[in-house]
């Protein structure tokens, strides 16, 4: 009997594309985007506050794996006509763990939709969170990273020097990791350039970078991070680098004035003391590493920049 010669199907599943959290080595132990970052988190993208009436809404990703910002756009809109009300971020969630990074008080928290223009708030056309002095908007937690040695922290912002004779500007803070500062424009002599970093590792020493710059930075990413280990032979400072774009910046040291690094975890805002300024900022992601990611920089910033076209 001949065969009917009915051929037989073979179906192939396409593995979902990987996402940077899956990307680049050891897993992160935090992860906070405005798109999804691990092909395994199921969760929302932030939480919001809507200014008028003080509710809130988590704000999902879409299936292209970006923030949902029609959905945003509604729980914004005032009943159903075509004013707008401001939204809020009172929590940006961890795509990673639980280290959820939150705020409470309405009028410290950062801006994501702007209801006047009826628009997500952006940076080159992409969602960001948008913080401010005048409002000393922040997130923070309390949790404590298990490695206090080797660490690195990957970010996607816009950050803008503020006018100022003393205070640092607390731009990026994790408790037994790092702390970054933005110094205020106008220092005469340039004593902490643009940035300076410090571990908690060293107290009161700071690595410094971008002598001389003045001025706004422009969206671009940015890589800190240290082995755990080496320090700069003559001063004792903790070598931390500093990747921007995915370049290494040129690194110079200091050991007086930069204070003990508090505890807890904030972004763009520091809760007190006598470097308690912030800064206006835009962001867009952060991802928390307890190693040395030094040799992804380039890769991570050629990632990033796939998606938001930041050169």
């Amino acid at each position: 009997m001949n065969g009917l010669g009915l051929g037989t199907s073979t179906y192939h599943v396409v593995a979902a594309e990987p996402l940077f959290a899956e990307r680049f080595g050891s897993s992160p132990v935090a992860a906070y985007s405005l798109r999804k970052l691990s092909t395994s988190y199921k969760g929302p993208c932030v939480r919001v506050r809507r200014r008028n009436d003080g509710s809130e809404s988590d704000i999902q990703f879409t299936s292209s794996n970006e923030l949902d910002v029609t959905a945003l756009q509604e729980f914004a809109r005032i009943g159903t006509g075509s004013t707008f009300t401001n939204c809020t971020v009172t929590k940006w969630y961890d795509q990673i763990g639980s280290n959820d990074l939150v705020q409470a008080t309405a009028g410290n928290q950062p801006l994501i939709y702007n209801g006047t223009a009826a628009a997500v708030i952006s940076l080159n056309s992409k969602p960001c969170i948008e913080f401010t002095a005048a409002s000393q908007s922040h997130l923070e937690n309390s949790s404590n990273y298990s490695n206090p040695s080797a660490s690195s922290v990957f970010f996607v912002a816009q950050t803008t020097q503020k006018s100022g004779s003393g205070n640092f500007i607390t731009m990026i803070n994790f408790r037994n990791l790092f702390r970054m500062v933005l110094s205020p424009s106008g220092l005469s002599p340039d004593n902490y350039s643009k940035y300076s970093i410090g571990t908690n590792n060293v107290a009161s020493k700071f690595v410094r970078f971008l002598s001389g710059q003045t001025g706004d930075h422009d969206q671009q990413t940015a890589l800190i991070t240290w082995d755990g280990s080496t320090q700069d032979a003559s001063t004792g400072v903790d070598s931390v680098k500093l990747f921007l774009n995915g370049s290494s910046q040129t690194q110079a040291f200091g050991t007086v004035g930069f204070g003990t690094l508090s505890s807890g975890n904030i972004v763009n805002g520091h809760s007190g003391g006598n470097d308690g300024q912030s800064g206006d900022a835009k962001w867009q992601e952060i991802v928390v590493y307890t190693n040395d990611r030094s040799a992804d920089a380039s890769d991570m910033h050629s990632e990033a920049n796939t998606f938001y076209s930041i050169t």
